[in-house]
């Protein structure tokens, strides 16, 4: 949907542009209480204290500063984010998008502006592809139903942001993330690596941690492999290379990437020289896991050498909040199209690790497709990520996402306004 980036001096132009157009006063008041705020060492979060445009501009000031002293150092997201935001704001002004200033009031509340923001996001991806869009303010004291926007006077369109990570995925998170750890210290200390799979059929708990650790343990210091069952968990083990057993990626080191996972699947395929050392595994691939592929890569005769191969995956049968919540936000949204012409749904799943909204997507699939087989209302949910990357010389912001389409739609969507989505 949208890849760009920004040189320094764009940004801090657009920067300026988005203090010009909020109000002055509000944005003042704002700095001097972030200004005045000294957090205490037990606040950890006294970013939630403020409005998080009027912080994020704040940070882009400061770093901007810094960029323009040390001219090596990459922009940041706290740069990017503002300015982007800025850049979309004056190419809306300049298409005269109808219902932009009730929009520039919303970024100022701190109830609207995540939401307001994705809506602008939105906005200016359809009218760069060619699409006429207008904001529709919210009739809430009206029984008259009202979409965020309408894109040729004939699409409506709900939008919806989500919070990256609830209280119960973190703790999820953080428990797979001690298991991660403690699989690798045990594949290290008896020196085999595995591929590990891990399905519990309840959240995790510290205890259910400790206790799938120490089984690890035992399986791994036996160099046993398949299919093993304890309580509610089940773990799946397969051997990959010996410790440290270098393998050539067959690629040169000038385009070593971060490989994704089924293209790491199928090179660790073609350059297995022991059959027996094959992996198969179907369910992992699928996605049905919150997975991380654990490798180190080095550079040796101008070509990329993979060492320590892992891929450690953990599910639980319980879908996490965020799914639970999108799923939530559909049937939401779905209230606010009125049924009289195509209707699409917005859900933005916030700026989350890629590795998990790429297997949010794949889990979000059935879950959606059971809606749809139930509503002929909604013609469309376009589920979508953001997020930074760098490659060294440059920080890239991406917007991107997934288009679900519903056979079932009294009015589907057209062709055209599904290629302008996806442009």
């Amino acid at each position: 949907m949208l890849t760009c980036t920004l040189k320094l001096e764009e940004a801090e132009k657009h920067i300026k542009f988005l203090k010009n157009i909020l109000d002055s006063s509000w944005l003042e008041k704002e700095f001097q209480s972030i200004k005045s705020y000294t957090p205490s060492g037990k606040d950890e979060n006294y970013i939630v204290r403020f409005h998080p445009l009027a912080f994020l501009i704040y940070q882009a000031d400061d770093h901007i500063e810094i960029c323009k002293k040390d001219k090596s150092r990459l922009l940041t997201e706290e740069i990017l984010r503002p300015a982007i935001l800025g850049e979309s704001i004056a190419f809306l002004k300049h298409n005269s998008v109808e219902g932009l200033e009730n929009k520039i009031q919303d970024l100022m509340d701190n109830n609207q502006y995540d939401k307001t923001e994705f809506e602008v996001n939105i906005a200016t991806i359809l009218v760069r592809n060619g699409r006429q869009v207008k904001f529709i303010k919210t009739r809430s004291d009206e029984e008259e139903k009202t979409p965020d926007l309408m894109i040729d006077n004939q699409i409506e369109v709900e939008c919806k942001k989500k919070d990256a990570k609830t209280k119960r995925d973190r703790v999820n998170e953080d428990l797979s993330g001690f298991i991660v750890h403690k699989a690798e210290d045990i594949m290290d200390f008896f020196g085999q690596n595995y591929v590990i799979l891990i399905h519990t059929q309840e959240d995790l708990t510290k205890v259910r941690a400790d206790d799938t650790v120490t089984y690890l343990r035992e399986l791994i210091k036996e160099k046993r492999e398949g299919v093993f069952s304890y309580t509610d968990v089940h773990i799946t083990l397969k051997k990959t290379f010996e410790k440290d057993e270098e393998v050539d990626s067959g690629l040169d080191d000038s385009i070593r990437t971060s490989l994704k996972l089924d293209e790491l699947y199928k090179r660790i395929q073609e350059i297995a020289s022991d059959k027996t050392k094959l992996i198969d595994l179907p369910s992992l691939l699928n996605s049905e896991f919150d997975y991380q592929v654990l490798i180190e890569n080095s550079e040796k005769d101008g070509r990329t050498i993979l060492r320590n191969i892992r891929i450690i995956a953990i599910k639980t049968a319980i879908p996490s909040d965020r799914l639970v919540s999108v799923i939530s936000s559909i049937k939401t949204a779905k209230k606010q199209l009125s049924g009289k012409c195509p209707g699409l749904i917005c859900v933005n799943l916030n700026t989350i690790s890629n590795k998990m909204i790429d297997n949010d997507y794949q889990r979000l699939t059935k879950m959606i497709e059971n809606i749809f087989n139930n509503n002929t209302s909604i013609s469309g949910v376009l589920v979508t990520r953001e997020y930074y990357t760098n490659d060294g010389t440059k920080t890239y912001y991406s917007h991107d996402g997934l288009l679900y389409r519903n056979k079932n739609a009294k009015l589907p969507l057209p062709q055209d306004i599904v290629d302008s989505i996806l442009a």
